[in-house]
């Protein structure tokens, strides 16, 4: 069991909040992935909500409320990826494991996307060869990244 998954055991159901809101020009790339898309740290599952056939929910914490399908308790850092896979990762907090999931994803053969905000760049981009997706990925001013591997 990964730390991230040991810190998180003593949190209980959290209230509904949406971190990323997709913009049309998201939603548009995210409509012609070939593959499965994994949403980890998924929340309350509002991509999965606009493609229910295309993307996978996947989060820790249980929340109030649901937007789309969200499957609880499963750890991203862990998560059994493939080739078939694409792993988004979208505005993680600080805690790491997004580094741990982004490992765990590029070793199994998937495709790693990552969406945040200028502010948490250095923190969250530095360690990966990467290159930029789409600009204004989210309604916050978001970029998407794809991570190709570890510097």
């Amino acid at each position: 069991m990964s730390l991230y998954t040991l810190s998180t055991l003593f949190i209980g159901t959290l209230p509904i909040q949406m971190f990323f809101v997709p913009t049309p020009k998201f939603r548009k790339w995210v409509a012609v992935q070939a593959k499965k898309i994994i949403d980890c740290g998924a929340g309350v599952g509002l991509l999965s909500s606009f493609f229910p056939d295309k993307v996978v929910g996947i989060d820790l914490h249980e929340r109030e409320v649901y937007k789309g399908k969200v499957y609880v308790g499963m750890d991203a850092t862990t998560f059994p990826f493939t080739s078939d896979h694409l792993a988004l990762i979208a505005r993680p907090d600080g805690s790491g494991w997004m580094h741990e999931t982004t490992k765990n994803a590029l070793e199994n053969g998937a495709e790693v996307v990552y969406v945040g905000l200028s502010k948490n760049y250095e923190r969250d981009l530095e360690p990966y060869e990467h290159s930029l997706l789409i600009d204004k990925a989210g309604m916050e001013g978001e970029q998407a990244w794809q991570l190709v591997s570890v510097l």
